[in-house]
């Protein structure tokens, strides 16, 4: 996956998790430095507005553009 680490700029006291670029069910904790990398249970997407893993269609997920293919 492209980032190794994640942009914690966005972070803030109501909003410590972050969203992989590359990853739709991988988030990130920037509590920590480093951030700690956390995955979703099987089926559920990342959503940064609630801060909390969601069903897909209330994500609306798209990994970055440069990150690379998946098979």
């Amino acid at each position: 996956m492209r980032a190794s680490r994640p942009d914690c700029s966005k972070a803030n006291k109501t909003h410590l998790l972050v969203r992989h670029p590359c990853s739709c069910t991988t988030y990130f904790v920037c509590l920590t430095d480093p951030p700690i990398p956390m995955e979703c249970p099987s089926g559920l997407q990342f959503n940064e507005t609630i801060q909390a893993c969601d069903f897909a269609i209330n994500v609306m997920c798209k990994p970055d553009a440069d990150c690379p293919p998946t098979s």
